[in-house]
Order: C-alpha cells, then structure tokens, then sequence
C-alpha cells in the first residue's frame, strides 16, 4: 500500500468517524434524512449533468485547436467528470433500491422490474451498463 492512500483511507476512517456523533442524535438523523430524500429526488438529474459535462470536456480534449497544456487539464476534468458521473449513478442505483422503487436484479438485468415503471427502469439500465462498459474500456485503453 502506498503511502497516498494510507493516507487517504486514514482522512476517510476519521471523516467517517467524526461523523458518527452528528448523526446519532435526533438532529443529525433529521439532518441525514433530509440529505437522502433530496438525492434520491436528484442524484439521477446530477448523474445525468456529470455526464453530459463529460462528454463535453471529452471533445474539448479531443479538439487540435486546444494548446496542449490545455488540452491536459481537459483531459484531466474529462476523467474527474466521468469519476463523479460514476459515483453519482452508483448513489442513484442504491437510493433507489433502498427506497424499492427498483430491485437489485433491475439495477442490472433490464426490463425485469413488474411495476409500473417498467420501461423507465429498463431503460436506466441499460444505460448504466453502457455506461459502467464504456468506463471499463476506458480504463482499459489505457493499458
């Protein structure tokens, strides 16, 4: 293990334990629920807004016309935008789960949710699965 992320998974452990006083009392709980309602209102919308931006930063890299210094710092929003697009349809698929709007098997089989929203759900999942082999190909690339 490196020592960057020794040191990272150390800020994570201390931010996730300072946060454990705050949300065991009645406010922070409040607090915590207030937080997941709203995302599970709008993490699809900011998922949908992260990729959108990659997509353009994608291109603005791409582009010739872009000095090459620049052209590194797009390249490098580009890769945060996709991450945080990721991170975000990750917290998406799990809020709805948790609130049962879909199950664990329609979050990867598509079209097999039996309610209502049917096509909306099977859609979503086929584009994250687009989405998760797009990334995997990019890492790959790469390589």
């Amino acid at each position: 293990m490196t020592a960057k992320r020794a040191v990272g998974i150390t800020v994570a452990a201390l931010i996730a334990l300072g946060m454990f006083p705050v949300v065991s009392t009645q406010p922070g709980a409040d607090a915590v629920a207030h937080v997941q309602s709203f995302l599970e209102l709008y993490s699809g919308v900011f998922t949908l807004l992260a990729f959108t931006a990659t997509v353009v930063w994608g291109l603005i890299a791409a582009d010739r016309i872009v000095p090459a210094r620049h052209r590194i710092l797009a390249q490098a929003l580009h890769r945060m935008l996709g991450m945080v697009g990721l991170g975000l349809l990750g917290t998406h698929i799990v809020l709805q789960i948790l609130a049962e709007r879909a199950g664990i098997l329609d979050a990867v089989i598509p079209f097999m949710d039996t309610r209502a929203r049917l096509v909306a759900t099977g859609l979503g999942t086929i584009a994250s699965d687009l989405l998760i082999v797009v990334f995997a190909i990019g890492m790959v690339r790469g390589r």
